[in-house]
């Protein structure tokens, strides 16, 4: 089971590299944000795209295809694995949300998964507490 020690940990490390990366890279706001998505593709993770980012409201939407984790366990496994992402997309958004001089808590969550029956892992990232549902995302699509 997953603390809030670990979450806390994970986001803040994406933070900080967030951080670090605006710093050289001479990024801010959004591009930041979709920086981070592009290296965690080129991690070899998984392939992820931003499907939508609205930094007025604080909200993004993430999917990837070919998880490393959901490759490990199967698209079988009949649970979602790849949550870890979830606290290092909403550290990222978070930053994002700093610099843009909103200061809002940010929390993600994987909404669906490719090794619980989807086509892909997706992830809402949203403030927290949470305002409204982001999307609706059948389980089974």
């Amino acid at each position: 089971m997953r603390t809030r020690q670990q979450f806390a940990a994970s986001s803040s490390a994406a933070y900080t590299w967030c951080e670090r990366e605006a710093e050289i890279q001479r990024l801010s706001g959004t591009d930041v944000f979709l920086h981070n998505i592009s290296h965690t593709s080129k991690r070899g993770l998984g392939r992820c795209t931003v499907e939508y980012i609205d930094n007025a409201e604080g909200r993004a939407v993430v999917r990837m295809t070919n998880s490393a984790f959901v490759y490990s366990v199967g698209p079988n496994a009949g649970r979602n694995v790849c949550y870890m992402f979830n606290d290092s997309f909403s550290g990222d958004l978070e930053y994002v949300s700093n610099d843009l001089d909103r200061q809002r808590k940010m929390r993600g969550r994987e909404v669906q998964c490719a090794a619980n029956g989807a086509k892909d892992c997706l992830f809402e990232v949203d403030r927290w507490p949470r305002v409204l549902p982001l999307i609706f995302v059948p389980r089974n699509s």
